[in-house]
């Protein structure tokens, strides 16, 4: 190692850990290894910063969450735990409580023994993901009790400097690389006229999204600084579309992108009926799954369960994703010869705000005829012709498996945007038609060419699998 300055100068030298162009994380820089690595005595994100108990080593993922070489003794994380909020835990489980607050209405129970509390080492291979509450919580929509939420990963061997952080949740702990990317199974396609690009970087935060509840509950533990607590399936939407353009900042958004694509994988196959149809808190991942599953030719990925087991329905079983349980097939008609595709979940009737969720148990009557039919319809569909056009385009519409989704949302397009509300400007049509311009600007310009398209990119999916 090098030697070390007079640690009030030292304390002085913030570094910024920097990937590409794009500020990460910082540190206080108390040296350096022999091989160019950075030792700190404490890492920031976020307004988070976890004290260590002496200089370590440190490092950043490629979207820039940091992490540190085990063993680590964690003496404190700043701003600390007060009696109410700003809890820890390490490797939080998928589970129907948490410990990162005291309870909150819809928020998953506090359980006092799921709280890490500090000094904790900690020998290596292991998440600590760190919160600042809300005091008060917001009352309606999703409930969100949460400002925001950071991560440490505490590693046992220095990672790959090309490396995603390893998942959040409790489990298995794999380290995927930017390396193993398919970069020709992104396509690159030629901007629309008026294409405008995020200039932030919408997923940069760690979006926590690992409750083992349904509803309320799964989207009260979103931090509200990190991720729009209910409508973040139209951000999910917009990306979707967007990186399949190129763009100075593409790569930083493509990677925070697959990371919640990573995240959201190990958390499905735990989560129960977490995601299932029910209004708008099961939407949204199941497309950065199955992209992040195909740029990194990963065959668990591109198979994510398909159903889970439910207490909420007329069956036991339902499908995994909201946007598989929200669509269906209903009668024939000379328009749709092998059925209409319908939306509404297959959910006990009367339950739950009417019919504003359900269909017809009977599958006689399209869902928005029912008695107050369909209302959250309009919140979900709009949020969904960026993933339907994206799976398209990259030839995924096989491994979604889903025909009635797909047939569902070109319905919804054609049918909305007939019949525009007068009283709505462009933008507001976009919004309520599309989830956004830049999706309305790519669905009209690629949707009659993307079944082309994606059969060409199915086609380069398959040479390159055999």
């Amino acid at each position: 190692m090098t030697a070390l300055r007079d640690n009030a100068e030292v304390r002085r030298n913030v570094i910024a850990l920097i990937v590409g162009a794009a500020i990460t994380c910082a540190c206080t820089s108390v040296g350096r290894c022999a091989d160019g690595g950075m030792r700190a005595e404490m890492v920031e994100r976020h307004g988070v910063t976890w004290r260590f108990d002496r200089a370590s080593r440190v490092g950043t993922f490629v979207n820039g969450d940091p992490w540190v070489l085990g063993p680590v003794t964690i003496m404190e994380v700043d701003p600390a735990w007060d009696g109410e909020v700003n809890g820890s835990q390490v490797d939080p489980p998928v589970a129907t409580a948490q410990g990162f607050r005291t309870d909150a209405k819809f928020f998953p129970p506090y359980k006092k023994e799921l709280r890490t509390a500090f000094p904790l080492k900690l020998l290596g291979n292991c998440s600590v993901v760190s919160t600042i509450g809300m005091k008060p919580t917001r009352v309606g929509g999703s409930y969100e009790a949460l400002e925001t939420a950071a991560v440490l990963t505490v590693v046992d061997n220095v990672p790959p400097a090309d490396a995603f952080r390893p998942p959040y949740i409790k489990g298995p702990k794999p380290i995927f690389t930017t390396g193993q990317i398919c970069w020709d199974r992104l396509p690159t396609l030629k901007a629309p006229a008026g294409f405008e690009a995020p200039k932030t970087n919408p997923m940069e935060r760690l979006w926590l999204d690992h409750s083992g509840l349904r509803g309320n509950s799964n989207g009260a533990i979103h931090p509200r600084k990190n991720l729009d607590p209910y409508y973040f399936f139209i951000d999910l939407s917009k990306l979707a579309v967007v990186l399949l353009v190129d763009y100075p900042e593409r790569k930083p958004h493509l990677f925070s992108y697959m990371q919640y694509g990573i995240d959201s994988y190990y958390i499905s196959i735990r989560n129960g009926d977490a995601w299932r149809a029910y209004g708008g808190f099961g939407n949204g991942r199941k497309w950065p799954i199955l992209f992040t599953g195909l740029l990194l030719d990963n065959a668990d990925m591109v198979r994510p369960p398909a159903t889970c087991k439910t207490d909420f329905a007329r069956t036991d079983t339902v499908d995994k994703f909201g946007e598989d349980g929200h669509t269906y097939y209903g009668r024939s008609t000379d328009e749709y010869p092998k059925g209409k595709p319908l939306w509404g979940q297959d959910g006990p009737p009367g339950r739950w705000f009417g019919n504003h969720d359900l269909r017809d148990p009977k599958g006689k009557i399209e869902p928005e005829q029912l008695p107050q039919g369909g209302g959250y319809r309009f919140i979900c569909s709009r949020g969904w012709a960026g993933a339907a056009l994206a799976a398209r385009l990259m030839g995924a519409m096989d491994l979604w498996n889903h025909p009635a989704y797909f047939d569902y949302v070109d319905r919804w397009i054609k049918e909305q945007d007939a019949a525009r509300n007068p009283e709505h400007n462009d933008y507001q049509h976009a919004h309520y038609c599309w989830g956004g311009e830049v999706v309305k600007k790519m669905w009209e310009t690629y949707r009659p060419k993307a079944d082309d398209i994606g059969t060409g990119s199915r086609a380069r999916r398959k040479q390159t699998q055999q």
